[in-house]
């Protein structure tokens, strides 16, 4: 889509493509680099997912669609794992302060510049975009209690994330479906019909077909669980040891 190549499916594909290329990598680099290696190549990911879109842009393409550009989104995730996984993370209020304080650059952006294919903003909304979702999921990793924390720990969003892939992958072709065979002109009730389909077939392509293949997690050995185990247990036995 970027070079306006010849295409054929469900154009919002494109971002599964995105996804598949950087977890057909990452693993990779996690499995045989330090921590410490791995910080450093988040920051060239980074680094070569802006230049990208710089040269993409200075030559009249489209940048939306392309993994080179959409990688930094990834690799932002990446180093926010490896700070929580370090026990890295501060106080969850610094993080929603600065979760609010960037609604501010993107709202305006999207109010003043939105559709406009302004070439700055083609380079700059992505990076404002990451760091502002990065912020709230730090807010929410690293709060014990709130409205937000108990928002994202309820039921209905447990439930959204189990099925995600499939609501995803689905949600085109439902709502074409729904608005084709459903007479129905108010928005509002046309808009909860097709969000309702596309959990009906999400849920049945979960339990149906998706939970097969997510059952064949059981035959692999989680190697870092059983390098840690042992680890655990001496922790818990000298735990156990009075001291005088």
């Amino acid at each position: 889509m970027t070079f306006n190549w010849p295409l054929a499916g469900p154009g919002h594909y494109w971002s599964l493509a995105v996804e598949e290329h950087f977890y057909l990598l990452w693993p990779f680099l996690v499995y045989f680099l330090t921590i410490k290696r791995l910080r450093k190549v988040v920051l060239v990911i980074y680094g070569v997912a802006l230049a990208t879109r710089i040269l993409l842009v200075s030559k009249e393409y489209d940048p939306f669609f392309f993994t080179l550009t959409n990688m930094d989104s990834l690799a932002i995730g990446a180093g926010l794992a490896i700070l929580e996984y370090e026990g890295s993370l501060k106080k969850s209020s610094y993080y929603l302060n600065g979760f609010i304080i960037s609604l501010v650059p993107i709202s305006i952006l999207w109010v003043f510049f939105g559709g406009n294919s302004n070439p700055v903003i083609q380079i700059v909304k992505p990076m404002l975009v990451n760091i502002s979702c990065v912020l709230l999921i730090a807010f929410v990793i690293s709060s014990k209690r709130g409205v937000v924390k108990k928002f994202f720990e309820s039921k209905l969003m447990n439930f959204s994330g189990k099925i995600s892939y499939g609501l995803y992958v689905y949600h085109n072709g439902v709502y074409e479906l729904v608005k084709k065979h459903l007479p129905i002109k108010n928005t509002f009730l046309l808009f909860l019909c097709c969000v309702l389909s596309v959990y009906l077939v999400a849920t049945l392509s979960f339990f149906c077909f998706e939970k097969f293949f997510l059952e064949l997690k059981k035959y692999f050995k989680n190697r870092t669980a059983a390098i840690q185990e042992p680890e655990l247990a001496q922790q818990v036995s000298y735990s156990k040891v009075p001291v005088n």
